[in-house]
């Protein structure tokens, strides 16, 4: 799970906290309500040695339910 309860304290902090990591934020089920786009990107690919590893990112299922709403994003349940 990439994202849960950064989500509590709001959109600024949020972003915030993006900004800060040194990994890209991934998750497959955040999209932003106006394009119907994803806000982040859903996996990244990593190559290990010769190994090929895909992360995927999957924010809580129930951001919407039990944090404050956002405006500018919606959560899909998958």
């Amino acid at each position: 799970m990439t994202a849960h309860w950064e989500f509590a304290y709001g959109p600024k902090v949020f972003h915030q906290r993006v900004a800060e990591l040194n990994y890209p934020m991934l998750a497959n089920n955040i999209y932003n309500k106006e394009t119907k786009k994803l806000v982040y990107p859903s996996y990244v690919v990593k190559e290990i040695g010769e190994l090929r590893i895909g992360l995927v990112g999957i924010a809580s299922n129930i951001v919407d339910k039990t944090m404050p709403p956002w405006k500018d994003f919606f959560f899909s349940s998958l």
